[in-house]
């Protein structure tokens, strides 16, 4: 990750706990010398050829649609690899005897083994906590993983690009071994790592320019370490406590961390982790859905009580990937659980969808065009049509 993007982030965090506000303004040149070279991340990077084993990629929205024969389509926001792509099998990464991780009830830590089929489904989160940044990592049953990383600044425009920059990495990669340093923590490396872009790169895309980065959250790691459910909140580094929320653990009413963490020691910083039950699609889906509701919610409160509009096109720009996230979400669980046939007709009816709704967002904003409010009414435009159609696409669930 270039300096300008890890500073930039830096501050965002900083903002966040000292109620700074710094905003950050460039252009989307090629070859700024300011622009991401790209980090190797303590491991062997590189980048995936386009059209490896044939595949036909093609980018519609920001829903990568993949035609080869097998119908793998994927999603282009990194939620692939969400509910696990990996083997899952018993013995896969194993050391120790291969129970379950999860600490009782009690807040004691029932036994110490691990393997990474344990958190085989779980979403590893790394954010700023206020929605501007993010990153997203899923951990396979067979030490492999995959994720990515987006940071928006939708004040950073320019020419061809009025809905402003997106910084961007979607890769995947293979973890080492785990090895146990004490009861509840574990410890592993990247043995390497393939970004879908080459960091540093860049290109506009649908009004907004997307810079691609290496991952924030994994970059420049060396040493990764695995806090079990059930480690002690004291006991863990301030650096991965101030990521995951834990900032004074003697005004805590828990004393046991609950989920998963993941920190990485080198570049300082830490993951949480969400656990899911098991649900049939159907109820995956809405979960999804709900989530971006409540995320919604949050953020038109923080729209009406902006000051100026550079905060709104932001905002808004926000409110649209939460929704964006969202279909990207529901259509991975589509894939996983409807047919072959069905996905390749609901295929041709997405890119007819996302035909329609670019249109529809350029009528919405030709009475602003060049004006400061343009990219916050496309933002609105786009949400609202994507937010539709996740209510269109989760139906297909109800019925399969």
């Amino acid at each position: 990750m270039n300096k300008r993007m890890k500073n930039g982030i830096r501050y965002k965090s900083l903002w966040l706990m000292l109620g700074l506000t710094v905003l950050i303004s460039s252009g989307c040149g090629a070859g700024e010398s300011g622009r991401n070279q790209g980090t190797e991340a303590g491991a062997k990077a590189e980048v995936m050829e386009p059209g490896a084993a044939g595949e036909e990629e093609n980018r519609i929205g920001t829903i990568k649609i993949e035609t080869d024969e097998t119908g793998d389509d994927e999603t282009g926001d990194g939620e692939a690899g969400n509910g696990g792509a990996g083997s899952g099998e018993a013995g896969a990464g194993v050391l120790g005897s291969g129970e379950s991780a999860e600490s009782k009830e009690s807040g004691r830590q029932s036994k110490t083994s691990f393997r990474f089929a344990d958190v085989e489904g779980r979403e590893f989160y790394f954010s700023s906590g206020a929605g501007g940044w993010y990153e997203v990592l899923y951990i396979h049953g067979d030490g492999t993983f995959s994720g990515h990383f987006q940071d928006s600044d939708m004040g950073e425009t320019g020419d061809g690009y009025p809905n402003g920059t997106l910084y961007y990495s979607e890769y995947t990669g293979t973890f080492t071994e785990p090895r146990q340093l004490d009861e509840t923590t574990w410890t592993f490396q990247i043995d390497s790592i393939q970004y879908a872009n080459q960091a540093g790169t860049e290109e506009v895309k649908d009004g907004t320019c997307y810079v691609y980065t290496d991952s924030y959250g994994l970059g420049e790691a060396k040493d990764l370490k695995l806090y079990l459910p059930g480690a002690d909140i004291a006991g863990l580094p301030e650096e991965y406590r101030k990521w995951v929320g834990y900032y004074d653990p003697e005004k805590l009413e828990e004393t046991k961390l609950p989920f998963y963490g993941l920190y990485n020691v080198n570049n300082q910083t830490g993951f949480s982790s969400y656990t899911y039950e098991q649900q049939n699609a159907y109820s995956q889906a809405w979960d999804r859905i709900k989530k971006a509701e409540e995320q919604e919610a949050k953020l038109q409160t923080k729209l009406q009580n902006a000051q100026t509009q550079l905060e709104m096109n932001q905002i808004s720009g926000d409110i649209y990937g939460v929704w964006d996230d969202a279909l990207n979400g529901v259509w991975k669980i589509l894939k996983e659980n409807l047919g072959q046939a069905v996905m390749e007709s609901l295929t041709k009816d997405e890119r007819a969808w996302i035909t329609t709704k670019e249109k529809a967002v350029e009528t919405a904003a030709a009475g602003v065009s060049g004006g400061s409010m343009e990219a916050m009414i496309r933002n609105m435009e786009a949400a609202k049509l994507t937010r539709d159609r996740v209510y269109v696409l989760v139906k297909y669930l109800s019925v399969n």
